[in-house]
């Protein structure tokens, strides 16, 4: 499952070059360093309301280095953002004003998106659950709200799965919970040529910010990474007992109404929101509705 933004939404940036001495530690068996800066309280408590693309503040894990940005007020509950497939944290920048105003919001770019790098470990939902994972626990956030767009929600329903006491809410956009045939049919077909034709300012936007750019290599793992169906959460999902709101645009072709409708049944404490004039980027193009909605839902107390 991917997740792409339209070229008025996003921009090209420059590559984060800054390095920091980091804190190291060992968490679960994995060597985790951190700059310095991601924590760095001689700030002002209120931080920022808009993605600066240059915040300079990493966790490293293994061998990946996962770039995050901070902003809203770190006394408020922490918000994790995941954005999706071949994007980067400004999926999220038609949201993060209105989600920063009563939350710490974290947004990740996940390994080897954005200003991630790769590493050497396999890209896999699983993989991206546990960074996240190791990045709460880097900025010593023992429990958070999750939004997730798309890819990022499907990681969502998997941290909602395996680590439950650590997450208060989720929301996802545009996220299934299974790999339904006809996407795979269209998933199957993506190469790293055929994307560039048709998304050209992905690779514009990828080399620009990545630290380590290798797009055919990146592509082909974001495919691997969908196409494995051990990474949906699947008949699982019924076991989510955590405050969900599922999010979907009208006019979304990877995740059908019916998908949508079976999921909101099968996840005990869920509400569904079907937006219309909606794609599959529905954060993007009905962004007061979805943000209005996200908020009354996290203060809802639910």
């Amino acid at each position: 499952m991917w997740g792409v933004v339209g070229k008025s939404e996003t921009s090209t940036r420059v590559a984060m070059s800054e390095g920091r001495t980091p804190h190291a530690f060992r968490l679960g068996g994995t060597n985790i360093s951190h700059d310095v800066v991601a924590r760095d309280d001689s700030r002002d408590e209120t931080m920022t309301t808009s993605f600066n693309q240059n915040q300079r503040r990493h966790v490293k894990i293994g061998d990946a280095t996962i770039y995050i940005e901070e902003h809203g007020h770190r006394d408020n509950l922490a918000l994790v953002l995941l954005h999706g497939g071949m994007g980067n944290l400004s999926d999220f920048s038609a949201l993060i004003e209105p989600l920063s105003e009563n939350h710490h919001v974290v947004a990740i770019d996940s390994r080897g998106h954005g200003r991630s790098t790769l590493g050497s470990a396999r890209l896999t939902y699983e993989q991206l659950t546990r960074d996240v994972i190791a990045i709460a626990d880097a900025l010593a956030l023992p429990r958070f709200g999750v939004v997730g767009f798309s890819d990022g929600g499907i990681v969502g329903y998997r941290l909602a799965l395996d680590y439950p006491s650590r997450i208060s809410h989720l929301v996802t956009l545009g996220a299934p919970n299974t790999l339904p045939q006809s996407t795979e049919k269209l998933l199957a077909g993506v190469t790293a040529q055929n994307w560039d034709a048709k998304f050209p300012e992905t690779k514009v936007q990828y080399e620009a910010l990545n630290p380590e750019p290798d797009f055919e290599r990146w592509v082909k793992a974001s495919q691997q990474m969908w196409l494995d169906r051990s990474g949906y959460p699947g008949e699982r999902v019924a076991t989510i007992h955590i405050p969900t709101l599922i999010i979907r645009g009208d006019d979304d072709h990877l995740f059908s109404l019916d998908e949508a409708v079976e999921l909101r049944k099968r996840i005990a404490k869920s509400r569904l929101l079907n937006v219309p004039f909606a794609s599959h980027t529905v954060g993007t193009d009905q962004a007061e509705t979805c943000g209005r909605a996200i908020k009354q839902f996290l203060a809802s107390g639910e």
